[in-house]
Order: C-alpha cells, then sequence, then structure tokens
C-alpha cells in the first residue's frame, strides 16, 4: 500500500513537471509568435505556393523507384520582413523519411513573402507556418482512392 502510495506521488510530480514544462513552452511560442490578423501571404496565395511546389519539386529517385508516395508537413517562419528563416525549415510530420529532404529542399527555394501583420495597417510580425507537401507518382486525377472499411 505504501509503495503504491508513493508510486502515485511519485508519478503526479513527473506529470506535473512535464505539464509545467509543456505550458511554459506554450507560453514562450505564443510570445515570440503573436497570432497575427493578417496572415503571411505567399505571392499570388497559397495556390500559387501549390504551383510553386508543384512544378518545381524533385521526387527523391529512390522513394520513386520504390513506390513510395505521401505527404510531408514542413514547418518554417516567415520573418517580418517577408523572408524565409532558412535554418527555420524542417519536416515535422511525415509519411517517409525518404521524401523529408525533398520538401525541406523546395520550401527553402520559395520567395519572399509578404509578412503578416498585427491589425490590417500596422506592425510586421513572424509568423510560423505548417504546410503539405505531397508527393505522388500516379498524377492526383488518375490515382485510385483508398475507401475506409466500415466498421
Amino acid at each position: 500500500m505504501l509503495l503504491k502510495i508513493y508510486h502515485n506521488m511519485l508519478f503526479n510530480k513527473l506529470s506535473l513537471s512535464i505539464l509545467l514544462s509543456l505550458s511554459v513552452s506554450l507560453c514562450v511560442a505564443q510570445e515570440e509568435f503573436p497570432i497575427p490578423k493578417i496572415p503571411a501571404e505567399y505571392p499570388g496565395g497559397y495556390q500559387a505556393l501549390y504551383d510553386f511546389i508543384y512544378d518545381n519539386l524533385q521526387y527523391p529517385l529512390e522513394a520513386k523507384e520504390k513506390g513510395i508516395e505521401g505527404k510531408v508537413y514542413v514547418q518554417f517562419i516567415i520573418d517580418q520582413t517577408g523572408d524565409l528563416i532558412d535554418e527555420s525549415v524542417k519536416a515535422v510530420k511525415s509519411d517517409n523519411e525518404l521524401l523529408n529532404q525533398a520538401a525541406v529542399d523546395i520550401v527553402r527555394k520559395s520567395p519572399n513573402w509578404t509578412p503578416a501583420r498585427l491589425t490590417k495597417n500596422g506592425d510586421t510580425v513572424k509568423q510560423r507556418i505548417i504546410i503539405p507537401v505531397s508527393f505522388y507518382i500516379t498524377p492526383p486525377g488518375k490515382r485510385k482512392r483508398k475507401r475506409k472499411k466500415a466498421d
């Protein structure tokens, strides 16, 4: 019984420590990146961004040979002047590691953005953005859709 109480106390302290650490990290992230009223924008909008990605993406040869398709979520920061901060670009979620570097490389090649603003005519601010980069060997219109199995 005493061991169980000690275990629960230790677990609760560990949980609290992790929770506090997470809370502090979230507060720091919110302070560093305030939510803008006007988000950063790629020249021509998001459709133009995806056109740029589609036109310039280099499909990794090994992934193509193995028939690997998937999606990579790439995170990056646009600074107050609209520049993409090169060191901030990273894959944060991926269907396959072979696709990561190509996704990061194409995002790094993007031209300057219009920076985010706190208000319509206000100060510009940094903004963190996450976008999906899709890799498909078969063009989207010709792919067979996977059907979800009924429960």
